[in-house]
């Protein structure tokens, strides 16, 4: 048994990990690399040989940095089950598909460029929208704390992890040499307290823990029941206030003395900057992006005055204006979506995932970073003094 990490190894995006044990191949999350156009192109395209041959992939969570490149795989031949939460699933449905057609606006722009600066260079996108539907079609949803068999020797289960909605920890029991190991795949990690997920759990038993070393250098207070007066007073109360403040701001510098009138509008703001300073203080955040407020206030809130009116004329005169365009892609067929599906929790729990037919792809050897595993280990339910830690990544902050 072993571990590679292929992708979010000395980055911070496109986590991609594998956990081989015996002839088997698991694949920890499938993300898209996101950085220069270039650089990001060039590694999204790379898909190691194993996962493609892979039993099945783990998704830990929906967001494109941990699942984006999932039609990538499909499109290069994978047909295993790709096993997360049900509503993990439900995000990915919408997601890949959105990402899928965003990667299309982008080779079609690039393409324009090219042609007209003399180029004959043309770029293809990862996938399409076919693709990310497949993907979609090849997912499993397993409920949290419902085990459930990758392998003849390998159980899943998930636990929350509070980090999204479906996001989850990943728990596998490994059976190797009549031993098990209990090895815990964080994904992202949320926080404690927060007013609309619930707290990360705590996952008991744990031998080996797989963790991106953007969680595993910094320690966040549990603020979230405590911000909530002040995300109430900064994020609702104020930008209620907002308009009044500005139309009285314009009457008072037409028609009052501008003097106080500024005072008061310079006040207002700096009631506001000092919410969210006291905000970043509790967070232990630095105050560097603040400085963005009077920006906001000056230009940004204004501009979506503009987009308020513009819309709500629309609507009233019922016709698009010269400047919007609305463009359809693919199709939805209820009928075909659900005779392609696969079940998800029947009456005996959830299928056991397939592969597919014939031996699994060979260790590609452009692999980031092997572990080795096997060594001497507690049982399963047994406490033990100190997990054993294993980090993925450089410890840049994401």
């Amino acid at each position: 048994m072993y571990l590679e990490f292929h992708g979010a190894a000395d980055e911070v995006t496109g986590s991609l990990h594998r956990l081989h044990v015996g002839e088997l191949d698991i694949g920890l999350d499938c993300g898209l690399f996101q950085g220069h156009r270039a650089e990001a192109n060039r590694l999204n395209r790379e898909i190691p040989t194993w996962a493609i041959g892979a039993q099945a992939i783990v998704l830990s969570h929906a967001h494109l940095d941990h699942s984006g490149n999932l039609p990538t795989l499909v499109r290069r031949g994978f047909r295993g089950n790709i096993v997360c939460t049900p509503a993990t699933r439900d995000l990915c449905s919408v997601m890949l598909r959105d990402a899928a057609m965003i990667q299309d606006q982008d080779a079609r722009y690039i393409n324009r460029h090219n042609q007209r600066n003399g180029s004959d260079e043309r770029v293809e996108p990862l996938y399409d929208a076919e693709d990310a539907e497949r993907a979609v079609s090849q997912m499993i949803s397993v409920p949290l704390h419902r085990a459930m068999p990758i392998g003849p020797s390998v159980s899943l289960t998930f636990h929350d992890s509070g980090h999204v909605l479906g996001s989850a920890l990943c728990a596998f029991d490994v059976t190797e040499n009549g031993q098990t190991k209990r090895i815990l795949f964080t994904g992202d990690l949320g926080r404690a307290e927060l007013p609309l997920l619930r707290s990360p759990e705590v996952v008991p038993g744990a031998n080996i823990l797989l963790m991106e070393s953007t969680y595993g250098d910094r320690d966040h207070p549990n603020i979230g029941r405590r911000a909530l007066p002040y995300l109430f007073l900064f994020q609702v109360l104020l930008p209620l206030l907002a308009p009044l403040i500005d139309l009285w701001t314009i009457y008072g510098l037409v028609f009052l003395d501008p003097v106080p009138v500024l005072a008061a509008w310079l006040a207002f703001n700096l009631v506001q900057v000092a919410i969210a300073a006291y905000a970043f203080r509790l967070d232990h955040e630095r105050l560097r992006p603040l400085w963005s407020m009077p920006l906001q206030q000056l230009f940004y809130r204004q501009l979506m005055y503009l987009v308020v009116i513009q819309s709500a004329a629309t609507a009233i005169i019922g016709v698009r204006l010269p400047w919007q365009r609305i463009e359809r892609t693919g199709a939805i067929n209820p009928d075909a979506e659900a005779d392609t599906r696969p079940p998800t929790d029947g009456p005996d729990g959830p299928d056991e995932p397939s592969g597919p037919d014939g031996p699994v792809g060979p260790q590609d050897p452009a692999a980031d970073l092997v572990i080795d595993l096997d060594a001497p280990a507690e049982p399963v339910g047994a406490e033990p003094a100190m997990a054993e830690a294993v980090s993925s990544g450089s410890g840049r902050p994401g």
